[in-house]
C-alpha cells in the first residue's frame, strides 16, 4: 500500500514539474510571437536567450520540436558574435544529442562547447555546465569513473569562480555518481 502512495505523489510531482514547464514553453513562444508581430522590442541578445530556453524546455518534453530552435540559437550567437553563447548551444546540443541517445554525437559537441569557455563569468559558467553535460552523458553510457571526474572538475571550477548554485549542482551530481559506483567514501 505505501508504494501505491509514493508512486501516486511522484506522478502528481512530475506531471506538476511538465505542466508549468509546458506554461513556461507557452509564455516563451508567445514573447516571440509578439515580436516577430512587431507588438514588443526586445534585444538580439534577449532573443537568443528565449530561443536558447525553448531549445532546451523542448529537449526535455518534445525533443522532436528542439532542433529548430537549436538552429535559431546558433544563429543569434553568431549574429551576437558572443563566443560563449555559442559555446552554450554546442551545450545544449549535446543534452538534446543525449536525450535521443546519441551520446558520442553529445560528446563532440561537449568538445565544441569547451572551445569557447574563457576566463570571464560567463566563460566558467559554460564550462562548468558542459562539464556536467559531458558527466551525464557518461553516466548514461555507464563510463561511471569517467563521469565522476568530469563532474569533479566542473565541482573545482564552480568552487574557485565561487558559483554557490553550480556549486551546490556539481556537489548532487558527485554524490550521485558516488552512491552508483557504490563508493561511500566519496559519497
Amino acid at each position: 500500500m505505501d508504494k501505491k502512495i509514493i508512486i501516486a505523489f511522484l506522478l502528481c510531482f512530475i506531471s506538476t514539474i511538465s505542466f508549468c514547464q509546458i506554461k513556461n514553453i507557452d509564455s516563451l513562444e508567445k514573447i516571440l510571437v509578439e515580436v516577430e508581430n512587431g507588438n514588443k522590442k526586445i534585444s538580439t541578445q534577449e532573443k537568443f536567450e528565449i530561443v536558447l530556453k525553448l531549445s532546451g524546455l523542448y529537449t526535455e518534453n518534445a525533443p522532436e520540436k528542439a532542433e529548430k530552435y537549436l538552429e535559431k540559437s546558433m544563429i543569434l550567437a553568431k549574429k551576437l558574435k558572443d563566443k560563449t553563447n555559442i559555446g552554450f548551444v554546442y551545450q545544449q546540443k549535446a543534452l538534446y544529442h543525449e536525450k535521443l541517445g546519441e551520446f558520442e554525437e553529445g560528446l563532440e559537441n561537449i568538445k565544441e562547447s569547451l572551445q569557447f569557455a574563457d576566463n570571464t563569468y560567463n566563460g566558467q559558467k559554460l564550462n562548468i555546465f558542459a562539464l556536467l553535460a559531458k558527466g551525464s552523458i557518461l553516466r548514461r553510457m555507464s563510463k561511471y569513473e569517467d563521469a565522476y571526474q568530469s563532474f569533479l572538475e566542473a565541482n573545482k571550477i564552480a568552487e574557485a569562480s565561487k558559483n554557490d548554485t553550480l556549486l551546490y549542482s556539481t556537489y548532487a551530481q558527485l554524490g550521485i555518481i558516488s552512491v552508483t559506483l557504490k563508493d561511500n567514501e566519496r559519497a
